[in-house]
């Protein structure tokens, strides 16, 4: 009869779970549960890298200090050859779709606004740097809604779905003086650079027109989100 070392590694299981654990330490995923589920899915049924790199790219914060290599590889695996041509590299096909699962749980604003920005033709070849600054603004983007809704959740002391007009206006006041300051809103910019990761811009003099309301309104979720979606996606819509 096998010893247990035996049947973990004639039946591949050693080498599966071991993978498995390297990925979580290096990774460290917020929900371990769901990364250890969506691991032996991907293993027992297969996945597309386009599928994987999305996966990969979700899983991680783009503060985190394994974004750039998770990207890096991401656009690797990503890489095949081209419509009857001797180049290999990311089609402009797999990239638009990596784009659209990323910008699927966003607004249709946002999305419009992304995928017009960052679109691609069919058989375009996409190259590094075009690629990391497009996924890094849209990982920003989700980023920086879910921190919104931590403010809003923090304000919305009784759990009424809803703050005050002075309070939002408050808010968004600080969100456009950081932004001024380089404190946030650093929006990537394609460069003639080689190197991995692209230079940054800031954005200045962004106006936010909050309407003309009673100081005593209240302000919904969704409202308070698309304020402040409009002060991150203004300055994709007026650059060149």
């Amino acid at each position: 009869m096998a010893t247990n070392k035996e049947f973990l590694e004639r039946t591949g299981l050693s080498s599966l779970l071991t993978n498995l654990l390297d990925d979580l330490m290096t990774r460290k995923p917020s929900n371990p549960l769901q990364y250890i589920e969506q691991f032996f899915r991907e293993e027992v049924q297969g996945v597309s890298p386009v599928t994987k790199a999305w996966r990969d790219i979700t899983l991680l914060n783009h503060a985190h200090k394994q974004f750039w290599d998770v990207l890096w590889s991401s656009y690797q695996n990503m890489k095949t050859r081209l419509y009857n041509s001797d180049i290999v590299g990311v089609s402009g096909s797999d990239y638009v779709q990596l784009l659209g699962m990323l910008c699927s749980d966003f607004s249709p604003q946002a999305s419009d606004t992304l995928l017009r920005k960052f679109d691609r033709r069919e058989n375009d070849h996409v190259p590094f740097q075009f690629f990391s600054v497009a996924i890094l603004t849209c990982t920003m983007y989700r980023d920086f809604i879910s921190a919104l809704e931590e403010i809003f959740s923090l304000l919305d002391e009784r759990n009424e779905g809803v703050i005050s007009h002075s309070q939002c206006t408050l808010v968004m006041q600080g969100l456009m003086e950081s932004q001024k300051k380089e404190q946030c809103f650093r929006f990537p910019l394609v460069t003639s650079s080689d190197s991995r990761k692209p230079d940054f811009f800031s954005v200045e003099d962004l106006r936010i027109n909050i309407a003309d309301a009673d100081k005593d309104a209240k302000v919904t979720l969704h409202q308070f989100l698309r304020t402040g979606s409009s002060i991150y996606l203004a300055p994709l819509t007026s650059s060149k």
